[in-house]
């Protein structure tokens, strides 16, 4: 069987949106490895049945301290390189005209390398893809799976998704943290948003869940919510994100398996563009976060606080979930 490697190894919900993207390449008889993330393998695994794992920590995609090389797990490096080289890949394809990844597949031995390349001049990228680069995450999946297979596809044919959920009609979730400090909303925000959702009309919101993040970021609204969910596993973390009809979350992983599940989902964005990595499918809201001129800053804000979500009012994304539950 032809043999094809996916390299993702960034967030969860980069993973999530490449998940059309592999389910794809199997639809057309390929056996497809992916090269990511423990973490990301425990959430995929379940769902996209067939696909080879190959899991590394990748050291650059930290937010601090990416360039402390005395501290990258080498051992770990070149125990992964050698378990790819011996599945004895055909291609690779990577969606991030980043030149770090574009060397690992030549050091599996992988020869056809498909991407998109950060300079014109760039050698290692052997097929680059024409389209998609400049769009959202998943049309960049598109872009390159046409370059890849020679045809043309249907937007839809490479769709994210995980599973259909059984929600709860009437049970909003709030999931409150994020990785980076800067995409978080803050807290008297969600207090004010809370107020809001208690005085819906005609009872449409029933009870209100919320997920604090790892590091307690949340437990300042255990008085207004009904049922705080602490300390969850990932795999907890999930069903309870599969089982309500709407989740309300700053732009994370968790937004985008809620959306991959079928849910309702409000995302509140910061210093990133919705336009490149909102969550997919049409029950998917986003609120844009302020105007910056350093937009979008990959997290690096110039200034004390980051006035592009701060500036986003508990109004705004209400108005969003208004929307969202209309029948």
């Amino acid at each position: 069987m032809r043999k094809v490697l996916i390299l993702d190894f960034w967030g969860l919900g980069d993973l999530v949106l490449a998940s059309g993207a592999i389910r794809c390449l199997q639809r057309e008889g390929y056996e497809v490895g992916v090269l990511c993330k423990a973490i990301s393998r425990e959430l995929m695994e379940p769902y996209v049945e067939g696909a080879r794992w190959h899991t590394y920590n990748v050291p650059w995609t930290v937010h601090r301290g990416k360039w402390h090389v005395w501290k990258w797990d080498w051992r770990g490096l070149w125990r992964v390189l050698r378990e790819i080289r011996s599945e004895s890949y055909a291609a690779s394809l990577s969606i991030r005209a980043d030149p770090r990844e574009d060397f690992l597949p030549y050091l599996c031995g992988i020869r056809k390398v498909y991407g998109f390349k950060r300079w014109a001049w760039w050698p290692l990228i052997t097929r680059e893809a024409k389209t998609g680069y400049q769009g959202h995450r998943v049309m960049r999946w598109h872009g390159l799976l046409e370059c890849f297979l020679e045809r043309e596809l249907p937007v839809n044919y490479c769709a994210p998704g995980l599973a259909d959920g059984t929600r709860q009609e009437g049970v909003v979730l709030l999931h409150v943290g994020a990785s980076a400090k800067v995409r978080r909303w803050p807290i008297e925000r969600w207090r004010e948003l809370i107020k809001l959702l208690r005085s819906y009309p005609g009872g449409r919101v029933e009870r209100i869940e919320l997920i604090t993040d790892l590091d307690g970021f949340g437990k300042e609204l255990a008085e207004w919510i009904d049922v705080m969910h602490e300390g969850l596993s990932l795999v907890e973390m999930v069903e309870v994100l599969g089982s309500c009809e709407l989740v309300v979350g700053n732009d994370s992983g968790p937004t985008h398996i809620a959306a991959a599940f079928g849910a309702r989902t409000v995302t509140i964005f910061g210093p990133q563009l919705p336009e490149l990595f909102r969550p997919w499918g049409d029950r998917a809201e986003v609120v844009p976060g302020k105007s910056c001129k350093y937009k979008p800053c990959r997290d690096y804000c110039h200034y004390e606080e980051p006035k592009c979500i701060i500036g986003v009012t508990s109004e705004e994304v209400f108005d969003k979930v208004c929307k969202t539950l209309m029948p």
